[in-house]
């Protein structure tokens, strides 16, 4: 999973810049689609700030290729980070795993 501190719509924005990836909106949130069979949904992380994406399918280089693509196209200041399937803190900016409860 991965969270930015970015409202929905700018987070599906963002990625509607991503290469290979079809980007479609409905009513609670986004999707991103992937020929490889690779699907990421995007929702309101509510009670959390932010977008929450859950990334399915074979998808540990499409979890990496989102989280650098949002990384390079969204402020410094936003706070962003992800998780493996076991819930383990993989990577992040401008937070801590202790500001995560980690």
């Amino acid at each position: 999973m991965i969270n930015i501190d970015l409202p929905l719509e700018i987070v599906q924005q963002i990625l509607e810049a991503l290469p290979e990836g079809q980007v479609k909106g409905f009513a609670e949130g986004f999707s991103v689609t992937f020929a490889d069979g690779v699907v990421a949904y995007g929702s309101d992380a509510e009670p959390d700030a932010g977008t929450d994406i859950v990334v399915k399918g074979p998808a540990a280089t499409r979890q990496w290729q989102l989280y650098r693509h949002l990384e390079s196209e969204s402020p410094n200041d936003v706070v962003l980070w992800m998780m493996n399937d076991g819930a383990v803190f993989v990577a992040g900016r401008g937070t801590t795993a202790a500001e995560l409860g980690l």
